[in-house]
């Protein structure tokens, strides 16, 4: 992206972002195979983290979601380990993916989702208030 287009995330646009980011959850819960739900919140789950990082930082992460969301967020760390876990766990293919292994990530990225739009609305607040 070039710094032309590139620009600062207004607050409507992470509530806009966020909202994305449920869709995105709520598509990966009607996924047909356990592989798709999956791979499906981890998209999501990947998605909320460029927005936290789009936040902290106004600009889009260029690879490496998880390191850059601990590098601008360092309160998600927990949240980047485990995620990396996962993409890991499916690095050869997601063929393997059990159903209760993809509604156990469903239920923690809906989790991570949530406490993203927790922080979002926290940080745009002291932004207001210039505390940020």
């Amino acid at each position: 992206m070039s710094a032309s287009v590139a620009h600062t995330v207004t607050a409507f646009d992470a509530e806009q972002a966020m909202t994305h980011a449920h869709r995105l959850l709520a598509r990966a819960e009607w996924a047909d195979t356990p592989a798709d739900r999956f791979a499906g919140a981890l998209a999501a789950s990947d998605f909320v983290a460029a927005v936290v990082v789009r936040v902290r930082t106004a600009s889009n992460p260029a690879r490496g979601v998880w390191g850059a969301l601990l590098a601008a967020a360092p309160e998600f760390g927990e949240w980047a380990g485990f995620f990396v876990a996962c993409h890991r766990r499916i690095d050869p293919g997601p063929a393997n993916v059990t159903a209760r292994q993809a509604d156990d990530l469903l239920r923690d990225a809906h989790r991570f989702c949530e406490e993203a739009a927790r922080w979002i609305s926290r940080h745009r607040a002291a932004r207001s208030r210039g505390n940020t």
